[in-house]
């Protein structure tokens, strides 16, 4: 099955590639693609009012017509993009590939667990470095 997936980390060079294959989009294809990355934002990006903000502009402009052109994936992703560039956050980013992607099972399904994720992150770090006081007591 065709996926189109929500970028959510740094772009990287990717040279000269060939593009994938287009595939053809139908207006309820588009619709549920558009509002299924703005739900995803909404439930997972890391500032809640953002991801409120970002969400509702995605949706804003699927109700405009913003992306009614675009009947197909290749056409979809940039005019999608140029919404989230409105957001400022130039990390986010919405793509398209004609092979399968996994779903990555370690992703956070909601904002939580990304914090969680983060404070987990900060304690195993603490917790590695000695304290200046056992430094200062050692030594």
């Amino acid at each position: 099955m065709y996926r189109l997936f929500l970028i959510l980390v740094a772009t990287t060079a990717l040279g000269q590639q060939k593009p994938p294959a287009d595939l053809p989009l139908t207006a309820l294809e588009r619709a549920k693609l558009v509002e299924a990355a703005a739900a995803r934002i909404d439930n997972s990006y890391v500032d809640p009012a953002k991801a409120k903000e970002i969400a509702a502009s995605l949706r804003d402009a699927a109700k405009s017509g913003q992306f009614d052109s675009s009947t197909s994936a290749l056409q979809l992703v940039p005019a999608v993009n140029r919404v989230l560039r409105t957001s400022g956050d130039l990390h986010l980013r919405f793509g398209y590939s004609a092979e399968p992607q996994p779903m990555n099972e370690d992703a956070p399904r909601h904002r939580n667990n990304v914090r969680l994720m983060n404070w987990r992150r900060r304690v195993t770090a603490t917790a590695s470095t000695p304290s200046r006081a056992s430094r200062e007591t050692s030594g």
